[in-house]
């Protein structure tokens, strides 16, 4: 299993501000699990080491979910060290 912290860049290569974390079984895997939140080619990426998130699923009496604020154990967004472009495979659209 792959785990990459994922930070949103703009044109001139600045972060927006938008970051996440995604797990996959290989590269392909993490791009299209990026591409749910926007371009994949438009993030900074590095390996995740550790860290973690949690928050509450509240079931609605219209079968309808609700989810609590999310609270995060991993300085994603302070660390602005071993941010790199991703080398997505060749064959990732197919």
């Amino acid at each position: 299993m792959l785990a990459y912290q994922f930070r949103f860049i703009d044109e001139i290569g600045q972060p927006t501000g938008y970051c996440g974390v995604v797990f996959g079984m290989n590269k392909k895997e993490l791009f299209w699990e990026i591409d749910c939140f926007g371009n994949p080619n438009a993030v900074e990426v590095k390996t995740a080491t550790a860290g973690g998130f949690c928050f509450r699923v509240i079931e609605l009496d219209n079968d309808e979910l609700e989810q609590t604020k999310i609270e995060l154990n991993d300085p994603i967004v302070l660390s602005r060290s071993k941010w790199r472009k991703p080398e997505w495979p060749d064959d990732i659209y197919k």
